[in-house]
């Protein structure tokens, strides 16, 4: 069952989703059969996974508020 949510677009079938990783992280998807997450404190962009709007406010956000 899906869920339709209001303002949110479903992709088309055709539509692609691009992951780039190492070829080792690759060669481990590929024998573990699992997909692998890097905790999000982890990340080197510190605005790493924040919504654009989320981004923004940050971004204009005087220094020290963020």
């Amino acid at each position: 069952m899906s869920l339709k949510l209001t303002g949110i677009e479903l992709p088309d079938d055709a539509d692609f989703l691009w992951k780039y990783m190492s070829f080792e992280k690759f060669v481990s998807l590929l024998g573990t059969k699992s997909l692998y997450f890097t905790r999000a404190d982890k990340f080197e962009d510190p605005l790493e996974g924040f919504t654009p709007v989320n981004r923004s406010t940050l971004l204009d956000a005087p220094s020290g508020s963020a």
